[in-house]
């Protein structure tokens, strides 16, 4: 009988680490992040080096009931200072995270819906380098969510460009 109460206990232990290092990896409710920064990747548009025509960010957490919060810049070289956008989605997908969210700056871009990605590729400099997309802005009646896009237009795939001055973490 005690081998079987101490066993009981041990799996209960057990089962209760197992319990708690699953809590644990949803630190106050976030179940997806992501990390983008760094110079534009401008290769094959506007030029052949990194930050050509400035720099881009984009950060974003998706929280167990689903919420989104973020924001992201594009500083691409244009009078206004480019764009920032409150983002409002994020999809993970493996190493890869698509958002979007609303323009907010410039004035007259206000509402416009933002879209962009990035792939987590490389832990350090002997590693291929992380890729990150274009900041798609897209009319303010565009109907479909980061969620939606990857599958139903696909191509926003080849639009990623390594990105080897840059950092980018989906976890």
């Amino acid at each position: 009988m005690k081998k079987t109460a101490g066993f009981s206990v041990l799996v209960g232990a057990v089962i209760g680490v197992i319990a708690l290092g699953a809590n644990v990896s949803v630190a106050n409710g976030v179940w997806h992040s992501v990390h983008v920064g760094g110079p534009d990747a401008c290769a094959g548009t506007f030029g052949d080096k990194p930050g050509c025509d400035a720099n881009f960010s984009f950060t974003a957490l998706q929280f167990e009931d689903g919420r989104v919060t973020g924001q992201a810049t594009d500083r691409f070289a244009a009078p206004n200072g480019g764009v920032h956008a409150q983002l409002d989605c994020l999809l993970v997908q493996g190493n890869i995270a698509h958002v979007s969210g609303r323009v907010t700056h410039p004035k007259d871009l206000e509402g416009v819906v933002y879209y962009s990605l990035a792939a987590d590729i490389g832990r350090n400099a002997n590693d291929p380098p992380d890729q990150i997309g274009p900041s798609y802005l897209l009319s303010p009646d565009f109907p479909f969510s980061c969620e939606e896009i990857p599958f139903l237009f696909p191509q926003v795939f080849d639009s990623l460009a390594d990105a080897p001055w840059g950092q980018v973490a989906v976890k």
